[in-house]
């Protein structure tokens, strides 16, 4: 009898989730170490920390996959604020998740005088299942 894995994977564009896939070589996560120094350099748009969404148990059952594209302001302090979701596919599957998980992100602070961030920011997270 063969054994099957299964592996979920929440990504959202180049960056991944600790556990669930592993990023491209080419790819460097971004830290708080990366952030500008200072107020002369443009903010960075790219999340220091991320929180990877929980796949609804229901939809894992029913092998249900999609994505969801959501919209939110990062403020000054790099927080993520007024999540609101775009555009789902199948709607309302993954939402709460996807925008529960998006409110958690952060940005690199903005530094005194920098440049705001180019709000509002629209990021879209893939829900699949991969079978090994």
């Amino acid at each position: 009898m063969a054994i099957r894995t299964v592996a979920i994977v929440a990504l959202c564009g180049l960056w991944t989730f600790s556990g669930c896939v592993s990023a491209p070589k080419r790819y460097k996560p971004l830290t708080a170490a990366d952030c500008p120094t200072s107020a002369d350099e443009p903010p960075i748009v790219s999340p220091i920390l991320t929180v990877p969404p929980q796949y609804p148990q229901a939809a894992f059952r029913k092998g249900v996959q999609g994505r969801v594209l959501m919209e939110a302001t990062i403020l000054p302090d790099g927080s993520v604020r007024d999540v609101e979701v775009v555009e789902s596919e199948p709607p309302g599957v993954f939402d709460g998740v996807a925008t529960h998980a998006f409110a958690k992100w952060r940005y690199c602070p903005l530094l005194p005088g920098q440049a705001e961030y180019p709000n509002p920011v629209r990021i879209a997270i893939p829900f699949s299942i991969r079978y090994r």
